[in-house]
């Protein structure tokens, strides 16, 4: 079973990004490690006037100023094969992250901003399977805006670089 990630919060946070599941590259790194992924040169544009974020601390702590947490759906999974492609995860064998962690712990989170479309499919999957009268699921349908962004990974080719920033650096000025 895999690990993913802890999650890179504090009560402060108003948005988090979530993604998937950690690449092979990230699992016991740091987030979107993989140094051809998008998404840190994205968050140095919109949040360090362009310059590298080179050191996990650096990277988190950059997110955390900008009240913006980042984790992911799924907490333990297995892949088919050896791989970071989420179209690889065996279905049955996902464990989600718990999302009351969120609720009780971030007093002012009203934004989830989905790193892909796989991420937003995951996170309904898991909400629809909430008994309606569950707090969680009744904070998740009434308190939380869902933004879905196009992926960052270099196995999103569908984009060019500057429209993920462009569509990126919108939404997180917002935030």
């Amino acid at each position: 079973m895999e690990q993913g990630l802890n999650s890179v919060i504090t009560k402060e946070i108003k948005a988090i990004i979530l993604g998937t599941f950690p690449s092979i590259k990230s699992r016991n790194i740091c987030y979107y490690n993989h140094e051809k992924n998008l998404f840190w040169p994205i968050i140095a544009e919109t949040f360090n006037e362009g310059k590298c974020l080179k050191t996990k601390e650096e990277r988190y702590t950059c997110l955390l100023e900008n009240h913006i947490g980042l984790w992911d759906v799924i907490k333990q999974c297995n892949f088919e094969t050896k791989s970071s492609l989420d179209s690889k995860i065996i279905k049955e064998s996902i464990i989600f992250n718990d999302f009351n962690k969120l609720r009780v712990n971030c007093p002012y989170l009203k934004t989830f901003i989905f790193s892909s479309g796989n991420a937003a499919k995951l996170l309904k999957y898991y909400q629809n399977n909430i008994s309606k009268e569950d707090k969680l699921k009744q904070w998740l349908d009434n308190n939380i805006q869902y933004l879905t962004m196009p992926s960052t990974s270099p196995a999103n080719a569908r984009m060019k670089p500057e429209e993920k920033l462009a569509i990126w650096k919108e939404t997180l000025n917002k935030i």
